[in-house]
C-alpha cells in the first residue's frame, strides 16, 4: 500500500511538472510572437526552451524510476527459509532410536571466549530436548543407574562450566561430554529429556555455587587434572585413533 502511494505520488509530480513546462513554453511562444525578434531567432529560442523542458522531465522521470527501484529492492519479501518450508513430518525419516547417541550431536555449541562460559541458552536446550525426545524412549532403564548417571554428569558439567569460566576448558570438552551422555542414555533406554534436565541442573548449580569462585587455587588445578583425565578417557572411547 505504501509503495503504491509512493509510485502514484511520483507519477502525479511528473505530470504536474509536464503541465508546468508546457505552459511555460506556450507563454514563451506567445511572447516571442509579440516581440520584435526575427522569426528564425524566435524559433531557435523556443526550440532551446523545449529541449531544456525535455531534459528536465527526463531527469525527473529517471530519478523517480531509480527511487521506485530502490524502494522495491529494499522492501521486497525475503525468500522463505528452508527450515520454515520443511514439513513437520520429516522427523519420521530420521534414523531409528538406537542411533541417537551417534547422530544427534551438539555441534552448534558456542565457542568459549576467554573468561566466558560455553553452554547453550535455555532456548537452545529446549530445542535439543525436543529433538532428543523424537529418538529416545519416554521411559525404561534401571532407575538406579539413571540416577547415578544424572549425578555423575551433573558434576562433570558443573566442573566444565567452572573450568571454562577460568579459560581451562574448550568447546570440544563439552561436545565429548554431551556425546558420551547421549550414548549412555541410549544404552539405558533413558528418556531423551534427561539430558536437558542434567544440563539445566548443572548450570543452576554453577550459578549458585561456583560462578564467583577464584580460578587460581590448588583445588581448581586438582579439579582440572581430574576433569582432563576423564575427558581424555571419553575421547579415546569415542575415537580410539585420536590421541
Amino acid at each position: 500500500m505504501a509503495r503504491a502511494a509512493l509510485f502514484i505520488s511520483l507519477g502525479v509530480l511528473w505530470l504536474l511538472c509536464l503541465a508546468w513546462q508546457i505552459q511555460e513554453n506556450r507563454t514563451l511562444a506567445r511572447l516571442l510572437a509579440q516581440a520584435p525578434v526575427p522569426p528564425p531567432l524566435g524559433r531557435r529560442l523556443l526550440g532551446q526552451a523545449r529541449w531544456r523542458s525535455f531534459q528536465f522531465l527526463l531527469t525527473l522521470g529517471g530519478c523517480a524510476f531509480i527511487a521506485g527501484l530502490y524502494d522495491w529492492k529494499l522492501n521486497r519479501p525475503a525468500p522463505p527459509v528452508a527450515a520454515e518450508q520443511a514439513p513437520l513430518g520429516v522427523a519420521s525419516s530420521y534414523p531409528p532410536p538406537g542411533l541417537q547417541g551417534e547422530l544427534v550431536r551438539l555441534d552448534n555449541a558456542p565457542l568459549a571466549p576467554p573468561g566466558g562460559v560455553a553452554l547453550p541458552s535455555s532456548a537452545t536446550l529446549q530445542r535439543e530436548a525436543q529433538v532428543y525426545a523424537l529418538f529416545a524412549p519416554s521411559a525404561g532403564g534401571n532407575q538406579g543407574d539413571l540416577d547415578s548417571l544424572k549425578r555423575r554428569y551433573e558434576e562433570l558439567f558443573v566442573q566444565y562450566l567452572f573450568l571454562a569460566h577460568c579459560g581451562l576448558a574448550a568447546t570440544e570438552d563439552y561436545q565429548i561430554l554431551s556425546t558420551a551422555l547421549l550414548k549412555e542414555l541410549a544404552s539405558l533406554n533413558g528418556p531423551g529429556r534427561l539430558s536437558y534436565d542434567i544440563l539445566t541442573a548443572a548450570r543452576g548449580t554453577y550459578d549458585e555455587v561456583y560462578a564467583k569462585s577464584v580460578c587460581d587455587t590448588t583445588e581448581a588445578k586438582a579439579g582440572q587434572d581430574r576433569f582432563r583425565r576423564y575427558v581424555d578417557y571419553l575421547r579415546t572411547q569415542q575415537d580410539p585413533l585420536k590421541p
